[in-house]
């Protein structure tokens, strides 16, 4: 349904994992996007994991904020998988996760998550894969509803359209910060129990980013999700 000119969309319920699936290149990793999947993930209770996809095409240029990225999510405890349908690496480490559970791939446009399906299971051999536009590096939609897939190897696998923006609809925007796991170790010290860590004296979370104990990313994060929470907070669902 619409609400306020958006186009609100139901992705997944009722999911045992959340796989965020994402590309280390064409099109680039936006960790922006995967902050998101992984809030929605902690505030609903739902394990997530990380799948860095493409990883064949991993090189001098984007090696380092490659690294950089996975190190921090490691760091806070998220579980990360390295794929490619290329050379099939961290497919059968995949089927592993899969397995005995309803799991739901979340991911753009372009990052592979048809394709890893495919390889996941060749009688869907038929699914459309999509192209990366040339102009704006980014995939061109080719999945326009969600589909549950049976696995043979004993897994129920929900595929998601390709999305560019992902919201979850929370009642306060000052909820979100008991959410983020950079805060957990530090908002406790806050001067004011209810700190939103961005102007308030004494916050701990903001001379945590300042001594660079926190991703200066993921703060980023954490203040354009906020907004979205703001912005959505009236809308009639």
């Amino acid at each position: 349904m619409k609400s306020r000119g958006r186009l609100v969309q139901t992705i997944f319920a009722n999911i045992d994992l959340l796989l965020v699936v994402d590309s280390i290149a064409n099109p680039p990793l936006r960790p922006y996007f995967i902050d998101r999947c992984l809030f929605t993930a902690d505030y609903m209770g739902i394990p997530a994991v990380i799948v860095f996809n493409k990883i064949d095409l991993l090189n001098s240029k984007i090696k380092d904020f490659y690294n950089k990225i996975k190190f921090v999510y490691e760091k806070l405890k998220y579980k990360t998988l390295e794929t490619s349908i290329k050379t099939e690496e961290g497919i059968d480490d995949l089927k592993k996760i899969l397995k005995n559970k309803l799991s739901c791939f979340n991911g753009r446009s372009g990052v592979g998550k048809s394709s890893l399906i495919k390889v996941l299971d060749p009688r869907y051999n038929d699914i459309r894969i999509g192209d990366i536009s040339n102009k704006y590096d980014r995939g061109i939609h080719t999945t326009n509803f969600s589909k549950i897939y049976q696995l043979q190897f004993g897994a129920n696998l929900i595929d998601t359209p390709g999305i560019r923006e992902l919201a979850i609809y929370i009642d306060k925007p000052e909820d979100v910060e008991r959410n983020i796991r950079d805060f957990k170790s530090f908002r406790s010290r806050c001067r004011f129990p209810n700190c939103q860590h961005i102007d308030e004296p004494d916050c701990k979370v903001l001379d945590a980013l300042k001594k660079n104990k926190i991703e200066s990313f993921r703060y980023e994060s954490y203040l354009r999700i906020r907004e979205t929470v703001e912005k959505l907070k009236d809308s009639v669902i």
